[in-house]
């Protein structure tokens, strides 16, 4: 900068960017009083040394404890540096607050990680005791600058996600078996500012709903942009905080952004990430605070993924299991035109006799798996079951373990939903009605989501006193324990109360009633019955996991198996 402009940004409010009171409400730039450079200035040794391109003599500027500003000519490269030293030396009071060297560090690095995450444009280094802590090159690519700084434990499980609607949403999310116990390695920004802000943490949360256990929170990287005019940034001291206009569209803008990755489970159907690993042995040695990564990564490639849609299931076929995996695929997005299906092999434990025919395994056919083809689960190859609790599959590359019970419940849950958001779900009236007692709280639930209830298939009405009569349950429950089944409901309810988003309690219901009308671990399935599963498993959103967060399946390439018998 000029010598004018340099002895200009050390005084108070001289580089506001407010120019008039409208600019109040449309603050596009992370600061705007002016007051940075001069408040540094007035606790410190301040020096900043700067020389503009077209000129041969730059300028110092030398500020103490916010006395009088020194001016003087200086030989220096183009460019401005500031040195900030002995902070806080003229306030003790404020000194003695400072922690350790090592602590300070810490929020130190912190922040300029946080900033090359917000900036890949921009180098950032940082350097102690002539040690060098963090060096993140300039990059034009923003996939590049999220590997160099998370590292690559990180990003490996990272994937994009991307909407461009009421808010333009982009970023990265973590798969759901990665989570931690607080919000430390969730980096949410707005307009390039870095927010700490409990909306955005709520609809990444119920973004991810019953995929991760309540209180535990996924890793992520998300890029929020709105018109300046409808976003707030002076309502924190800190700026950590903002207001948006339209909070409830930005709100549902993240929830739908994310949603739209996690429902096609990439990590349990691509095996690969959004952001592409290099070669650790070919890393150069990184630094002892922690592990930038500064390479070429080559040419990265995001994904963009695409959520199953789905139409409820008109036919209701009863006492079959093949009911309960019916859910039919969509024309717009699900390839219907399925490859030979393999006949496997027949899995009968020792001691124990099937009536079905045998079966002979054909020659395998090689298909490739393409990522984002609908397809996974049902070009997988059966081989059989294990504890008659885990189907055992392969592709062309890997192992696939399957939970039964686990990926039954996923597609029965699906279906329930969708019954629900559509024509409601279909009461069944019981032929012998159930006698049930019931304490105050579950019975004033009874009372209070009547209408609720029937809504889910169940009937249930007061008797006198503490007995209510369950009249009628949904058809999926035929057989099942519905009357442990309507205690858990009622329980969820009570749980619920009037805090509870009636989708989230909902789903929790939902979660319930299929847990309690699926196959269990322990349960044989025919062939066709596994390969219906399959199917089905293709058809519907979220299939990597239950319900309830836990695994639907677990993979194991073919080299690795290999290694451990040390074949290669």
């Amino acid at each position: 900068m000029s010598r004018a402009d340099a002895v200009l940004a050390v005084e108070r409010h001289a580089t506001s960017k407010i120019r008039t009171s409208d600019d109040l409400y449309a603050i596009g730039t992370l600061g705007f009083r002016g007051e940075a450079l001069p408040s540094i200035a007035s606790v410190s040794r301040f020096l900043m040394t700067t020389r503009r391109h077209d000129e041969d003599t730059g300028t110092l500027v030398t500020v103490v404890g916010g006395g009088a500003v020194d001016i003087r000519d200086v030989g220096c490269p183009a460019g401005t540096t500031i040195d900030v030293s002995d902070l806080f030396f003229n306030v003790p009071a404020r000194l003695k607050f400072l922690r350790s060297a090592a602590t300070e560090l810490s929020h130190t690095s912190q922040l300029i990680m946080t900033y090359a995450l917000a900036y890949p444009e921009i180098h950032f280094r940082l350097t102690h005791n002539a040690k060098r802590i963090a060096d993140f090159p300039g990059e034009v690519d923003r996939l590049n600058r999220v590997f160099s700084v998370l590292g690559p434990e990180s990003s490996r499980r990272l994937y994009e996600i991307y909407l461009d609607s009421d808010a333009y949403v982009t970023g990265y999310v973590s798969e759901p078996t990665y989570t931690k116990p607080g919000t430390q390695g969730i980096y949410t920004f707005v307009n390039g500012r870095y927010i700490r802000d409990k909306l955005l943490y709520r609809a990444l949360t119920q973004a991810y709903g019953n995929l991760i256990d309540r209180g535990r929170y996924p890793h992520a990287v998300i890029y929020l942009e709105v018109p300046p005019d409808e976003v707030d940034v002076n309502v924190h001291p800190t700026k950590s905080e903002v207001r948006f206009v339209h909070s409830g569209a930005v709100f549902e803008s993240i929830i739908r952004a994310v949603k739209l990755t996690l429902s096609s489970s990439p990590w349990a159907v691509h095996h690969t990430p959004a952001i592409r690993v290099p070669d650790l042995a070919q890393q150069p040695e990184e630094p002892d605070f922690f592990s930038p990564v500064s390479s070429d990564l080559g040419s990265v490639v995001p994904r963009a993924f695409t959520a199953p849609k789905f139409q409820p299931n008109k036919e209701k076929p009863r006492d079959s299991v093949q009911y309960l995996l019916k859910i039919p695929a969509t024309d717009d997005t699900i390839n219907t035109q399925r490859p030979k299906e393999h006949v496997p092999v027949l899995d009968v434990q020792p001691g124990e006799h099937s009536s079905a025919p045998p079966y002979v395994q054909p020659p395998a056919v090689d298909i490739p798996l393409i990522p984002g083809d609908p397809g996974f689960f049902s070009r997988l190859t059966y081989i059989g079951q294990v504890k008659n609790t885990y189907l055992v599959c392969q592709s062309p590359d890997r192992m696939v373990l399957i939970d039964q019970h686990a990926a039954h419940e996923r597609v029965v849950y699906e279906r329930l939903r969708q019954l629900y958001a559509t024509e409601g779900m279909s009461p069944q009236p019981l032929l012998f009605p159930e006698q049930m007692e019931l304490d105050v709280r579950h019975g004033l639930a009874v009372v209070e989501h009547a209408e609720f209830l029937l809504r889910m298939g169940i009937e249930i009405v007061p008797f006198g006193g503490r007995t209510y009569v369950l009249k009628a349950v949904p058809e999926e429950l035929l057989g099942k324990d519905f009357v442990g089944l309507v205690r858990e409901v009622l329980a969820e309810l009570v749980e619920g109360g009037g805090v509870r988003a009636v989708e989230d309690r909902v789903d929790r219901v939902f979660a319930t009633m299929a847990c309690h009308s699926v196959v269990r671990a322990g349960d044989f399935m025919r062939p066709d019955e596994v390969r219906e599963l399959l199917k089905n498993m293709d058809r519907i959103p979220y299939a990597a996991n239950c319900p309830h967060g836990r695994p639907v399946l677990v993979s194991y390439p073919f080299g690795e198996i290999e290694r451990w018998f040390h074949r290669t």
